[in-house]
């Protein structure tokens, strides 16, 4: 299991730590005394390159993926300077909720639902924090290498 620390409180006692290849979960809370005991026994220790870093300039993105990154960011931005609240299961739901509801209103069309700014939050706790973080993963869709079907339409 690979963790990042999200956050540590002033006196150093309390950290948040995310589990960054689970596919669902939220940050825990873990004393720093236990992490630096781990971490001077061996039985964790600190990553010389982390895992999910993505070093892009915003020359290398398209518009397509810049307008995805800001629009998540938008959604997310005033959540995730609500630390540490924003880590407590007692206190997350209502601040997403809030978020969710100052965004739908007056609007008819494209709805915010909590699943996807719950995505985006994770998605930001687990590649580290950074705006990049929330880019799409548009490298991992379709299927390279593999035949594509014909259809009646012609391609372009």
């Amino acid at each position: 299991m690979i963790e990042r620390v999200l956050w540590i409180d002033s006196g150093y006692n309390i950290a948040f730590v995310f589990d960054i290849n689970a596919k669902k979960g939220f940050p825990e809370a873990k004393k720093v005394s236990e992490i630096r005991v781990a971490i001077h026994t061996e039985q964790a220790l600190k990553l010389k390159q982390d895992p999910w870093a993505r070093h892009l300039s915003d020359e290398d993105l398209t518009k397509i993926q810049k307008d995805y990154r800001e629009n998540a960011w938008s959604l997310i931005s005033s959540l995730v300077e609500k630390e540490p609240d924003i880590y407590y299961r007692s206190s997350r739901g209502s601040l997403i909720k809030q978020v969710v509801e100052q965004y739908n209103q007056g609007r008819n069309e494209n709805k915010l639902v909590e699943k996807t700014v719950y995505e985006y939050l994770r998605r930001f706790w687990q590649r580290g924090k950074n705006q990049n973080a929330l880019l799409p993963d548009y490298s991992n869709c379709g299927g390279l290498g593999k035949p594509k079907k014909c259809g009646e339409k012609k391609r372009d």
